[in-house]
């Protein structure tokens, strides 16, 4: 469960995600399904993690709390199809005491988006386990004018554009 504030009032909404790994018998190889993200791992070593993904994202409607974004033309939900690939940089023999290299690529009709990350994480104890990480995220043209611009009957919405689409560069 992951909560969330609103924007105008503080109050917390909740929504639901699914976290499921499977791993498979003797091997490396696992499938996860962390929220809206489902991954294969294709690779049967401890070090390198790769394979195909799919990620959900959902629409924007008339749901959002910002009253001007609300007034927006709807973006439709879209399925994502992509690759990733990890690299885990054991630290010591405790478990999870490693740093994470990781990257991946998605793209939709909606354009395309990929990530960058370093996650480090640190043991405290057998059940208690701490990470902190950097990461850059870069969208195509297509995915910053999807999700990002202002064009069409849209701009009416914003005065301080003058009457000009918005193109949100790559």
């Amino acid at each position: 469960l992951f909560p969330r504030p609103t924007v105008d009032t503080g109050r917390q909404t909740t929504a639901a995600a699914p976290i499921l790994r499977y791993q498979f018998k003797d091997s490396e190889r696992y499938f996860l399904w962390l929220g809206p993200t489902m991954q294969l791992n294709l690779i049967n070593m401890t070090t390198w993690r790769a394979g195909p993904m799919i990620n959900y994202r959902p629409k924007r409607g008339s749901d959002v709390e910002d009253e001007v974004v609300k007034q927006m033309n709807q973006i439709d939900s879209v399925v994502e199809g992509g690759a990733f690939l990890q690299y885990n940089l054991k630290l010591s023999s405790q478990k999870m005491h490693q740093i994470v290299f990781s990257t991946d690529i998605a793209g939709s009709s909606n354009g395309t988006v990929g990530h960058l990350r370093m996650m480090y994480w640190q043991p405290f104890s057998p059940t208690l386990i701490g990470n902190i990480g950097v990461g850059m995220t870069y969208g195509n043209n297509k995915f910053m004018q999807t999700y990002y611009g202002v064009s069409g009957s849209d701009i009416a919405l914003f005065p301080s554009l003058g009457g000009q689409t918005f193109n949100a560069g790559a």
